[in-house]
């Protein structure tokens, strides 16, 4: 159950349908793979063509010349959210392939040769900034603020985008959306940009990786008592890594043609926290356990670390969600895509981040 190979190594865009076959994987014949669009992509688009022959996985590799679509138009790609979790490594990719890409930020700087311009969901008048500054965008991704009035907030810039001569949208939002589980906020953002009838895509990915590292009762925890603590039980979640979210939004961007559908985005294994724990212990060679807490116990670590409390209740919904095995079921949903960076990849590459440093 693999998303395969990833599309940073296969950025290169052609003009014509001059390739090679390699095989790459034997296919277990009970996995379930790709979405029939996502596995057999045509080489004129640019970028991997998968097919399925006597159960072995193929990948068509490019070996023409670099030709796209976007930069002999001299267009442009617009990031929101510039500097969070999935934008800045979405925006290094598609610079890294020739891209021409523009990333919105409030405040922070972006790392060269990256460029990037003043935006702020809240303040209207920075929404004509990006077209100011690049005339030629035509693609926006789209990270929504976290923000009581999502689609109040969201709507008026995409209004503007759609004037402005933007003609796709790729929306991030999260497995949930769309559910009788998700952020009624979120779910009408994503309902509003499907229904524009212009091209799109809605990226769902499951629960980050990178969470581990990023959250401070997660990094914190490991590193300083052995122990990962939540609310989830004994369920499992497939969690899924950043980059295997940008390799698809990638695409999603870049294909000539648009995907048009929503993607379930899903890791290659489930795992409960207990069993993670173990994936830790594994790599940093010393015993990782999980602690269950109550839901006061989850509710004031996470007030402890600065949340509000109404914040610290809705990350208790999520967990309940992994608990009670509908996250979980996500992993079997039609459709989906499955990544192929497991937790074992992510801890021995970032083990650093869970070891104590000399003296504290």
């Amino acid at each position: 159950m693999r998303f395969f190979p990833s599309a940073s190594s296969l950025s290169t865009a052609c003009g014509h349908d001059e390739f090679t076959m390699m095989p790459t994987i034997e296919i277990p014949p009970k996995h379930e793979y790709l979405s029939s669009h996502l596995r057999l992509r045509s080489a004129r688009y640019g970028h991997a063509a998968y097919a399925t022959c006597g159960g072995v996985l193929w990948l068509t590799s490019t070996t023409c010349k670099q030709k796209d679509h976007l930069s002999s138009r001299k267009m442009t790609i617009l990031i929101t959210g510039g500097t969070g979790n999935t934008g800045l490594r979405l925006a290094q990719r598609l610079h890294d392939a020739n891209y021409s890409v523009l990333l919105t930020t409030r405040s922070k700087p972006v790392p060269a040769p990256l460029k990037s311009v003043q935006f702020d969901w809240a303040d209207t008048s920075t929404h004509e900034n990006p077209f100011n500054a690049d005339p030629n965008i035509d693609r926006i991704y789209v990270v929504v603020p976290r923000v009581q009035d999502m689609l109040g907030t969201v709507k008026p810039f995409i209004e503007l985008a759609l004037a402005k001569g933007v003609k796709r949208i790729v929306l991030i939002t999260s497995t949930q959306t769309g559910t009788s589980n998700g952020s009624p906020g979120m779910s009408a953002v994503q309902k509003y940009v499907t229904e524009l009838g212009v091209d799109y895509c809605v990226l769902r990915p499951t629960w980050f990786i990178e969470n581990f590292g990023n959250w401070a009762h997660f990094a914190n925890g490991i590193r300083d008592e052995n122990v990962i603590m939540s609310a989830t039980g004994d369920g499992r979640v497939a969690l899924v890594a950043v980059d295997d979210i940008v390799d698809v939004a990638f695409s999603a961007l870049v294909d000539e043609k648009s995907h048009n559908t929503h993607h379930i985005l899903v890791g290659p294994e489930l795992l409960s926290y207990a069993e993670a724990a173990a994936v830790f212990s594994q790599v940093l060679g010393q015993e990782i356990t999980h602690k269950q807490l109550t839901d006061q116990e989850f509710i004031d670590m996470h007030t402890a670390n600065g949340a509000y409390k109404g914040v610290a209740e809705f990350f208790l919904s999520l967990e309940k969600l992994v608990a009670s095995g509908n996250e979980g079921a996500f992993f079997h949903a039609e459709g989906k895509v499955v990544g192929k960076r497991r937790l074992v990849d992510y801890v021995t590459e970032n083990k650093d981040l869970w070891i104590p440093k000399c003296g504290s």
